[in-house]
């Protein structure tokens, strides 16, 4: 499962309305690019292979290049305290949602799914 369908799941058990739209939207973009950067660096590994095993050097030096720009790692770095931001902005994460105790009037989708498991 991608980072992206995990998140859309996430946000789809929330009781989300109208204002949070835009953070919700902005968790999808930086799933969505920390999926990217981890199939162009699985391509840029591919490509280093086949230039490796054809002994082109100036090829070679350009994936090499290319990779570095494409760091997954950076990547994850760079978006995922974002992503981790924005969905504790939308109470997606188990810290930032209220506890059992606060599932009163109001309470959320995924509180109600909860409670009523219990």
């Amino acid at each position: 499962m991608s980072l992206l369908e995990s998140v859309g799941e996430s946000l789809a058990a929330l009781d989300l309305g109208e204002a949070d739209a835009a953070v919700a939207h902005l968790a999808r973009l930086y799933a969505t690019q920390i999926d990217r950067a981890g199939a162009a660096a699985a391509q840029a590994d591919k490509a280093l292979r086949l230039a490796e095993r054809d002994g082109d050097e100036a090829l070679m030096e350009l994936i090499a290049a290319l990779k570095t720009k494409l760091a997954e790692r950076d990547t994850l770095d760079r978006l995922g305290a974002r992503l981790h931001a924005a969905l504790v902005e939308l109470q997606a994460t188990p810290r930032s949602r209220p506890s059992r105790a606060d599932s009163g009037a109001g309470a959320g989708k995924l509180r109600g799914l909860r409670a009523a498991a219990s």
